[in-house]
């Protein structure tokens, strides 16, 4: 059997039929149900997630019934698991997925709660919107989560996230880790995905940079 192969390309939503767009009032109901069947399932403790049959019907019941991800931006907050709370962007793919399956990324989570403690110190490099940070900040809630994000986008919707859970033991910082301190720029190799985004070294535009621990 051949395997189900998922999109993520983005929809303009004044495209799509009147009975879609009414559906679409029913998609923060879909994705609270999806973020607790999800968080409750063995797929969501393993590695390989996000390969199973459950974790592409509900990335394809979300796409159809909210609408993911959109062609315009479309700003909405709501409980994404372990009672954190985050802003989410639906035009964006990292948000789509947080919207979809809850914080913590289920392969980092996974691995996170096993080797981590309340006490821990974490490093986040490349945070995005939070989605892990916000994970690792709730396990390691008597230690230090460091959080590196060069984007600037992306650095204010983190900045954002952390301030609406009031956790006081992460600290960010708006640029990259790298082997050696360099400059350059971000480029993303799919539209709205700014989890694709690498650097790229350029001397000459020195728009963001990387320092080393």
């Amino acid at each position: 059997m051949a395997r189900c192969r998922l999109r993520f390309d983005r929809i303009d939503f004044k495209q799509v039929g009147l009975l879609r767009k009414l559906l679409a009032l029913t998609g923060p109901v879909v994705a609270y149900i999806s973020r607790k069947i999800w968080l409750h399932s063995p797929y969501s403790r393993s590695t390989r997630g996000s390969e199973s049959a459950l974790w592409r019907l509900l990335w394809m019941a979300n796409r159809f019934a909210s609408v993911l991800p959109r062609e315009k931006s479309f700003e909405i907050t709501c409980e994404v698991g372990w009672n954190l709370k985050m802003s989410l962007d639906l035009s964006r793919l990292t948000d789509c997925l947080a919207w979809t399956f809850g914080a913590g990324e289920s392969e980092i989570a996974y691995v996170a709660a096993r080797m981590c403690n309340e006490k821990s110190v974490i490093l986040d490099v490349g945070a995005t919107i939070g989605t892990t940070t916000l994970f690792f900040a709730h396990l390691a809630s008597h230690g230090k989560v460091y959080s590196f994000e060069p984007s600037t986008n992306m650095h204010k919707a983190l900045e954002r996230n952390i301030a609406s859970n009031r956790f006081s033991n992460v600290r960010i910082y708006p640029y990259g880790l790298g082997d050696r301190v360099a400059t350059g720029h971000l480029e993303c190799t799919m539209a709205g995905n700014p989890g694709s985004a690498f650097f790229v070294e350029d001397s000459q535009a020195p728009e963001r940079e990387l320092q080393t621990i």
